[in-house]
């Protein structure tokens, strides 16, 4: 599958931290973020609302996604799904497009499990944790105050 074609946005709402949104269109990769959130540093040093993607990085990421089983994730998690109350104002969109693959997902407090990705996990691990450590990394991206 040509990874050139891989489109995707990844929304977060961290609760006294601020919002952060990065979308890959067919040309570029966008950057837009809130209160704290509002600068992030590539490894580069640099402070661009949008960023090129290289062939090599888009291949990476799409195995990424693929590895982490995107595709099949659920619509939405949450946390009463593990049979508890978590309200501490986090949660998150991811939705991505590769040929006819698509992801359509979100979490409030709660995350596709390690074990399966229809398994809801509380917190901000599990598969989701990996998607954005895989992200910040083929990307050499920084946020100032996140996870990556």
């Amino acid at each position: 599958m040509d990874a050139s074609t891989l489109t995707f946005h990844l929304h977060e709402d961290r609760c006294f931290v601020g919002q952060l949104n990065w979308i890959r269109d067919e040309t570029q990769l966008r950057y837009s973020g809130v209160d704290e959130l509002r600068h992030f540093d590539s490894f580069r040093n640099t402070h661009l609302p949008c960023i090129s993607t290289t062939p090599e990085q888009l291949a990476q990421f799409a195995d990424a996604l693929n590895l982490l089983d995107v595709w099949s994730w659920r619509d939405k998690y949450r946390s009463e799904d593990c049979g508890t109350i978590v309200d501490d104002g986090y949660n998150w969109r991811f939705k991505a497009q590769l040929g006819d693959l698509r992801c359509k997902s979100s979490g409030f407090n709660a995350v596709p499990s390690f074990a399966d990705p229809q398994t809801t996990s509380v917190g901000d691990s599990g598969r989701y944790g990996l998607l954005i450590t895989s992200f910040c990394d083929i990307f050499r991206i920084r946020i100032p105050g996140y996870n990556c």
